[in-house]
């Protein structure tokens, strides 16, 4: 199991650092995805978050990936994200 709970923008960096170390059937669980509510919503996010918004979108579209991960995002607060990894052996 891996805890991912840093700076928000380099989420993407951290999964690519794990992925090789998670066993088959592994979880990782994901704090903050949400952030504040802009990674969900469709109003543009104020500039000084475009980046951090941008960037936990696209992580969220990897573990959200049905061929690699079966991931439950929980909505409260920031938001979690627990995602099992999957392997099409």
């Amino acid at each position: 199991m891996v805890f991912i709970d840093a700076a928000k923008g380099q989420y993407l960096d951290y999964l690519q650092k794990v992925l090789p170390h998670l066993t088959k059937d592994g979880v990782i669980i994901s704090d903050n995805v949400l952030f504040r509510g802009y990674v969900l919503s469709t109003e543009k996010p104020p500039r000084r978050y475009k980046t951090i918004v941008k960037r936990l979108r696209e992580y969220l579209q990897i573990i959200e990936d049905k061929d690699k991960f079966l991931t439950t995002i929980y909505e409260n607060g920031d938001g979690l994200a627990v995602s099992q990894r999957v392997y099409n052996d």
